[in-house]
C-alpha cells in the first residue's frame, strides 16, 4: 500500500529531505483560536446539508522522490523539505466511503463522494459525482492546514472525467484558498469544459470578488486518466503560478493578483461548482500531493 499523511521535517537536504518526523494531522490542526478560526471558515463554506465527516489521525509518510516542475514522478508521495509539509492519499487503506485522512467531506445538492476501484492505481480511487447544475452541487475533500507555506506550494493528483456537463458547461476542480478564511483573501481552481480549460483565481475583498481566468493551452480529455499539477512559487515579485497536464506546462508562468499572499491554506479535492443546466458530471481522483514550504 502506499503511503499516505503529513510529514513535518525538522531536518534535510531541499524536496529530498533524509530523516523526517512524523506528525499526526490532529497534532497539526492545533487545539487553539487558530483551529476555531479555520473550522469557522469552512464551515460557512460547507452548505448546511453537507455531510461532515471528521478526519482521525494520518498515515506514515513515506520516503520518495519529489515533483519537480511539472516532471514524471515515478514515486508517489514525495518527501517534504526542510520545514515543509506533505499531505498525500492514494485512497488504498479500504474500500470504505469514508475518508478520515481529511478533515471532511462536503457532498450538497446532488453530490456524491464515494470509494471506488482504480485501474490507474489500485485497488482503489475517489470517486465524486455532481447532479445537475441548477441545485448548486458540491462533491468534494477538504483539508484544513495551520502552518502557512512561505516559499512555494504544489498541488498533483491523477485525474480522469468520466462525464462532462453535457450541455458543454464547466466543472470547477481542485480549488485551493491560500488563506482559509472565506470572507476575504485569494482562491484558486481549475475550470474544465469538454473543448477548453482555464485556470482561475478569485480574490475576494471588502464584499468584491476580483476574477481572473488565465485560458490553459489543452483541456482534459474524457474517459482517461491525466496527471494534473499546480505549482505556485513566491518570488520578488509575488505570486507566480504554473499548470502542467501529463508533465507538459499548458500555461505560461501566470502572475497573481498582487494582493494574492500566501496564508494558512485550505485544500478541496473535487468540484466545487457545475454549470446551470449541466446535466451532472463525474470526476475520479487519484494519488494526490499536496505539498508546501
Amino acid at each position: 500500500m502506499r503511503t499516505r499523511g503529513i510529514a513535518v521535517v525538522s531536518s534535510g537536504l531541499a524536496w529530498l529531505a533524509g530523516c523526517s518526523v512524523l506528525v499526526s494531522v490532529d497534532d497539526l490542526r492545533a487545539v487553539d483560536a487558530s483551529l476555531d478560526a479555520t473550522a469557522d471558515a469552512v464551515d460557512e463554506l460547507s452548505p448546511a446539508d453537507a455531510t461532515v465527516l471528521d478526519a482521525g489521525d494520518a498515515g506514515d509518510a513515506g520516503d520518495a522522490e519529489a515533483l519537480d516542475g511539472g516532471a514524471s514522478d515515478a514515486s508517489f508521495c514525495p518527501t517534504a523539505a526542510d520545514g515543509g509539509t506533505v499531505f498525500c492519499d492514494d485512497f488504498d487503506e479500504s474500500d470504505a466511503s469514508t475518508f478520515p485522512e481529511w478533515s471532511g467531506v462536503v457532498a450538497s445538492g446532488g453530490g456524491a463522494v464515494s470509494r471506488v476501484a482504480s485501474d490507474a492505481s489500485a485497488p482503489f480511487c475517489v470517486e465524486l459525482a455532481m447532479g445537475a447544475g441548477d441545485a448548486g452541487p458540491q462533491s468534494e475533500l477538504y483539508e484544513v492546514f495551520v502552518l502557512t507555506p512561505t516559499q512555494s506550494m504544489k498541488l498533483a493528483c491523477r485525474m480522469r472525467v468520466l462525464e462532462y456537463p453535457s450541455n458543454g458547461g464547466a466543472i470547477n476542480v481542485d480549488q485551493l484558498r491560500f488563506t482559509g478564511d472565506a470572507k476575504t483573501g485569494a482562491t484558486d481552481f481549475l475550470s474544465l469544459r469538454p473543448t477548453s480549460a482555464t485556470f482561475t483565481e478569485q480574490f475576494y475583498d471588502a464584499g468584491v470578488y476580483t476574477t481572473t481566468p488565465h485560458a490553459l493551452q489543452t483541456t482534459l480529455g474524457a474517459s482517461s486518466w491525466h496527471d494534473v499539477e499546480v505549482d505556485w512559487d513566491l518570488g520578488d515579485g509575488g505570486i507566480v503560478a504554473t499548470v502542467y497536464f501529463d508533465h507538459v506546462a499548458v500555461s505560461s508562468a501566470l502572475k497573481l493578483d498582487a494582493r494574492t499572499a500566501f496564508g494558512t491554506p485550505t485544500l478541496y479535492v473535487g468540484m466545487s461548482y457545475e454549470d446551470p443546466g449541466a446535466g451532472g458530471s463525474t470526476v475520479d481522483v487519484d494519488d494526490v500531493v499536496f505539498a508546501f514550504q
